[in-house]
């Protein structure tokens, strides 16, 4: 889609357009490169995406910078985003990196040619075909016993990195949604104890109950009394004292990173198996004690059915055929 842009922003923006008109037809490698870095801060500021997209069209963009300072080229046709495109596969890139790197310099152009710069020179350039299928590996019975006999420390770390591993695959809690729990969210109902879940996508939307079994209440009220955090403050916090006293939450990325390096320390180092692997876990224990695909989908939090099929459809390529039931 075309950026819709007026035309006082058109005349505020001229000189930056002209720069950057002339980093896609300039010979000299130095001037280039210092016309776009001038330049590209332009497009992304007409970008209305999220600070996590606009991260990552910064990265994409300065990594189709960086190939044309390395093989000094000059964007003048079709041929150079194919050939952009090219490089990026014999980078032996995932599709879906190559797919994601090959949309930013997309929208860069589309950008151009919305202001009367530079033609859409990715227009028909298509994406790479990305597999259907789920690409992580539920974890083994023999996995999550190897992770449990490791993490019975009682020190703070290992009670932090065993609650995040039970909470995946326990209650299929995504990474993000670890990362917004507080101590107020943990919460008692009539019957059960419950958290309240903020789910992917923007903060502050409307939070939802999951109900979590007794032993994981009583694994989350010890962590919380070894931490001493308050009620407002978040549960899952960087053990260095600053990380503790500034009540600032664990990044996604710092989950994904204690996960990945307790599954280290017990031999889990299958690369389809990552942090994400806990909460494909919950799906696939789900559907081997019978539940219905609406009560996966109500466990999992997927708006759509869609998303919950591909777990349906991974669970079944991972089950035994039929045909080895037939006694001979």
């Amino acid at each position: 889609m075309a950026v819709t842009t007026t035309h006082k922003q058109i005349k505020h923006h001229e000189k930056e357009f002209k720069m950057i008109n002339q980093i896609i037809h300039h010979e000299n490698e130095n001037t280039a490169l210092k016309v776009i870095n001038a330049s590209i801060n332009g497009f992304i500021s007409a970008q209305n995406v999220s600070s996590k997209t606009l991260t990552a069209y910064k990265k994409s963009i300065n990594y189709f910078i960086a190939w044309i300072r390395d093989t000094n080229s000059i964007i003048n046709t079709q041929s150079d985003i194919l050939r952009y495109k090219s490089h990026l596969k014999e980078k032996s890139l995932s599709s879906s990196t190559i797919n994601a790197y090959m949309t930013a310099v997309r929208k860069l152009f589309k950008y151009l040619e919305s202001i009367g710069i530079s033609k859409d020179l990715t227009l028909g350039i298509k994406n790479e075909r990305v597999s259907s299928g789920y690409k992580k590996k539920p974890l083994t019975s023999e996995d999550i016993f190897n992770l449990k006999n490791s993490l019975k420390g009682d020190d703070i770390g290992s009670r932090r990195d065993l609650l995040l591993i039970a909470l995946g695959i326990a209650n299929g809690l995504r990474t993000i949604e670890m990362t917004r729990l507080k101590v107020s969210d943990m919460q008692e109902e009539l019957y059960h104890n419950v958290l309240m879940i903020e789910g992917k996508g923007s903060q502050n939307r409307e939070k939802e109950s999951v109900i979590i079994r007794d032993e994981i209440s009583i694994m989350l009220k010890h962590y919380i009394s070894l931490t001493g955090a308050k009620d407002d403050d978040y549960i899952f916090t960087s053990l260095s004292n600053n990380g503790r006293s500034e009540n600032k939450p664990l990044t996604t990325s710092a989950v994904r990173y204690a996960i990945k390096k307790r599954f280290k320390a017990v031999g889990i180092e299958d690369i389809m198996k990552t942090s994400h692997s806990l909460r494909h876990t919950h799906a696939h224990k789900l559907l081997d004690i019978g539940a219905s695909p609406l009560d996966i989908q109500t466990s999992l939090r997927h708006k759509s059915f869609s998303s919950t099929e591909i777990y349906i459809k991974s669970r079944n390529k991972h089950k035994d055929p039929a045909s080895l039931k037939i006694e001979f």
